[in-house]
């Protein structure tokens, strides 16, 4: 290997040492953790506001994807309810109605501020009316109302079906007849 390309490995590995130092180092679960309950979780999230999934994730001595499971549980949601006004990361705490309000929210902002701006296509204007209309409830099908059983007893109404389709029976029914002419008795005695 030549000394030029020996040191332009040299200077690529090192761009490789030096990007790497820009990427969090891979969370590991801790060694020692404490058993996991809803109850637990809660009380780490009062005592460490600035604590994320990955932090309370690892105090559980599990990956920090564990976190957004546990969150969604009913089980640490009712847990959580007693106390949410404590915790205060929003991100936390939030149900899954809160998230999405506030996910529409800001989705909403960002059309906004775009539509504002120039150059907007025409195929996001009219997507952005489309989201409108439909999250208002408007341009919808009104729904079909019932139809209401009558009120004629149930005998007389499956009664009343027989006959209907013993006629159309009949009147499907087709006979075929030969014509024979029948002659008077008095004639055919003559």
């Amino acid at each position: 290997m030549t000394e030029k390309a020996s040191t332009e490995m040299q200077e690529v590995v090192q761009g490789m040492v030096d990007a790497a130092k820009d990427f969090p180092a891979p969370v590991t679960p801790l060694a020692i953790s404490v058993p996991y309950t809803p109850e637990r979780m809660v009380q780490l999230m009062v005592d460490h506001p600035d604590w994320g999934h990955k932090e309370l994730a690892a105090a559980f001595g599990r990956l920090p994807s564990w976190t957004s499971a546990v969150l969604a549980s009913d089980a640490f949601q009712q847990a959580l309810d007693m106390r949410r006004h404590e915790v205060a990361d929003p991100s936390l705490s939030a149900t899954m109605e809160e998230r999405f309000k506030g996910l529409a929210i800001r989705a909403a902002t960002v059309l906004q501020e775009k539509l504002n701006g120039q150059g907007v296509s025409d195929l996001v204007v009219l997507k952005a009316a489309e989201l409108g209309i439909k999250a208002l409830g408007l341009g919808q099908k009104a729904p079909e109302t019932p139809q209401l059983p009558s009120n004629q007893n149930s005998s007389e109404s499956v009664a009343e079906k027989l006959l209907a389709a013993m006629d159309a029976r009949d009147r499907a029914r087709t006979v075929d007849v030969e014509t024979v002419e029948v002659k008077d008795a008095q004639h055919v005695q003559s």
